[in-house]
């Protein structure tokens, strides 16, 4: 007598190997959405980084903001590390710095007396 059809055997091995398949796509798609919402984090750490560097270029050279020293803030929920420096009389150097979930930005640059 001739059966036909599946064993159990076969089908179990079967549902394994499709299973493993499963599982190995839905780590794929899970490390997606943690990447994606840490380059979305990164994005927006940089807009804030861009926005306070306008700010501060933005201000008159002997402004109170632009005082030499270092400076500790939060700011709408990101922790901002600014620090300035008098080079000469006529050129500072800010290092700003923000961290957000443990991620961080730099940002370096000049601020001169004479050229706005």
């Amino acid at each position: 007598m001739k059966n036909k059809g599946f064993t159990i055997i076969e089908t179990m091995i079967s549902l394994m190997i499709i299973m493993v398949g499963v599982v190995q796509i839905a780590a794929i798609i899970g490390q997606s959405i943690h990447l994606s919402a840490r380059s979305r984090r990164v994005f927006y750490i940089n807009q804030k980084l861009e926005n306070i560097r306008n700010k501060l270029l933005s201000e008159n050279y002997d402004s109170i903001k632009l005082k030499a020293g270092k400076t500790t803030k939060n700011d709408d929920g990101y922790k901002v590390y600014l620090k300035i420096v008098d080079v000469t009389s006529s050129l500072k150097t800010i290092n700003l710095s923000i961290i957000d979930k443990g991620i961080r930005q730099k940002k370096y640059f000049y601020k001169s007396k004479y050229i706005n």
